[in-house]
């Protein structure tokens, strides 16, 4: 009789027994009423580990491509991968990367030195072919600040396409050009009517930034006909200068440049990157104030005189050798950027004198014009 316990088991008369559950085993052994009983024995039955794996591979069983066998975990558990029911030299971690064909289990074992086997499962590795994956970059302007960069991959039957920014999908990004003004690490994975799948290698786009681009006039941008005003652009580590009125000016590629004429400039700036870009216009304006010595409509008019010259408050037109009475004459000043300070119209002269007051202004040299609907007169005039 077989006791597990001290307890007796059911039907446990035979002269072997075996034990499936831990405990401390004991016999009697009966014969002709005498009986014996044995010591007991201590008998630890440990649980087999579970023993399962998956595969993980997103190209379906396609050539040299690598597949992903993956044990289940539990605590204590060690692993032997085979193939074909033979060991796998040194495949003893709980993860598997193959791109071979062939029939793979993995063997656990617990800490009581119990093992399992797993099912095992056949991998067709060698597959259909991958497809071919690469792309090129278009972009005239070096990858600059918020431009535009075209990506451009490979065609090929029945290809379906995924762009990856710094590896992880783009959202919605699967046609054959993407487009973006974004830096990063780019590449297209492409699909063929398999499912099989190839990544580019990836390229960095640096997009750098574009410089600033201003204007510092060294005076008035308005000013009389022989005058002029230096333009000149923002400084930067080493910035090309290209000036442009309607079109770009001829040899114009210095950091100033000196206007003479009526125009609206702008200049571009480029960097060392190749990155571009364009000022605002600054409006520059010569008005036709004509200087000493010219003459237009000349009329049988005297020389004009003006005195005192220089003045300090009022000073005096005067045409001595005619007598003019008459209210028909206007007379303006400019300074000499051409600013108008005085305009007065109906200059009334008195046997051939009028009066002017400019005590208002600063003291320098201006440029005056007397007109009537018959002649023109021009000079310099200066205030102390």
């Amino acid at each position: 009789q077989w006791y597990n316990n001290n307890i007796a088991i059911a039907n446990a008369t035979s002269s072997t027994y075996t034990a499936t559950t831990t405990g401390t085993y004991k016999v009697t052994y009966t014969d002709n009423g005498c009986s014996a009983a044995s010591a007991g024995t201590i008998i630890n039955i440990s649980s087999l580990p579970t023993a399962t794996f998956t595969i993980s591979n997103q190209f379906d069983n396609c050539q040299d491509v690598n597949v992903t066998l993956t044990a289940n975990t539990g605590t204590g558990l060690s692993y032997q991968w085979q193939k074909n029911m033979i060991n796998i030299p040194g495949a003893t971690n709980r993860i598997y990367v193959t791109s071979s064909s062939g029939s793979y289990r993995v063997i656990t074992t617990n800490a009581a030195g119990c093992t399992k086997a797993a099912t095992v499962k056949s991998i067709p590795v060698a597959g259909a072919p991958l497809p071919s994956a690469s792309f090129t970059i278009s972009n005239q302007f070096n990858y600059c600040q918020d431009t535009v960069v075209t990506l451009t991959a490979n065609t090929g039957t029945g290809l379906t396409y995924q762009w990856q920014k710094n590896t992880v999908n783009i959202p919605g990004a699967t046609n054959r050009i993407y487009i973006t003004s974004s830096s990063g690490s780019y590449r297209v994975v492409t699909f063929n009517t398999a499912g099989c799948s190839k990544a580019a290698t990836a390229k960095v786009i640096p997009v750098a930034n574009i410089p600033t681009a201003t204007i510092t006039a060294s005076g008035p941008l308005t000013f009389c006909n022989g005058g002029s005003v230096t333009l000149t652009a923002n400084s930067g580590s080493g910035y090309i200068y290209q000036w442009f009125n309607t079109s770009s000016i001829t040899g114009a590629t210095h950091q100033s440049y000196l206007a003479n004429t009526s125009a609206s400039y702008r200049v571009r700036v480029t960097n060392n990157a190749g990155c571009t870009k364009f000022s605002s216009f600054v409006k520059v304006t010569v008005n036709n104030c004509a200087r000493e010595n010219e003459t237009m409509n000349e009329t049988d008019l005297s020389d004009l005189i003006i005195y005192p010259q220089p003045f300090t408050t009022d000073f005096i037109l005067s045409f001595p050798n005619n007598k003019i009475n008459a209210d028909n004459f206007y007379f303006e000043m400019y300074t000499l950027s051409g600013a108008l300070v005085i305009q007065s119209k109906k200059i009334i002269f008195y046997n051939g004198e009028a009066l002017i007051n400019a005590g208002c202004l600063n003291p320098g040299i201006y440029f005056y014009r007397l007109t009537n609907e018959k002649a023109v007169y021009n000079g310099k005039i200066v205030k102390e």
